[in-house]
């Protein structure tokens, strides 16, 4: 199993630019390369700690939602390389841990704004080149 974790400090500062562009971060990203887009028991546990960081107080809500992107699925019995995506939130994120599956249906966008999506092209960037010094 390979597994990868974004340093914390990078975190905090990536989510620190974008709260700066006036956006919010509303959710997490990770693959499973060569198997199911289906929520491992860490995917469940990440899930839980990313709903308790960004609980909101004053509704009591966790606005948090995961996905997993599954690029090329090789135990489903018919591989493909067409991604398969599984939006997730955790149930109970303090007792029962249960991940419940989103269902979701994609609408193009064409009023985001090619200012930020420029700005957020780029702070991409440049962590992918910080990263590859490294």
């Amino acid at each position: 199993a390979t597994e990868c974790e974004m340093d914390p400090v990078t975190e905090v500062e990536v989510r620190s630019k974008i709260e700066g562009l006036g956006l919010k971060v509303v959710g997490w990203y990770h693959s499973h390369p060569t198997f199911q887009a289906i929520p491992s028991k860490c995917d469940v546990d990440n899930q839980c700690n990313y709903q308790a960081l960004f609980r909101d107080a004053s509704s009591k809500t966790d606005p948090f939602i995961g996905l997993i992107d599954s690029p090329f699925d090789v135990s489903s019995g018919n591989p493909t390389t067409d991604s398969r995506f599984a939006w997730f939130y955790v149930d109970s994120p303090t007792t029962s841990k249960k991940a419940m599956h989103i269902k979701t249906s994609s609408v193009a966008d064409k009023s985001f704004p090619e200012e930020l999506k420029t700005n957020l092209m780029n702070l991409v960037s440049s962590k992918d080149k910080a990263s590859s010094k490294s």
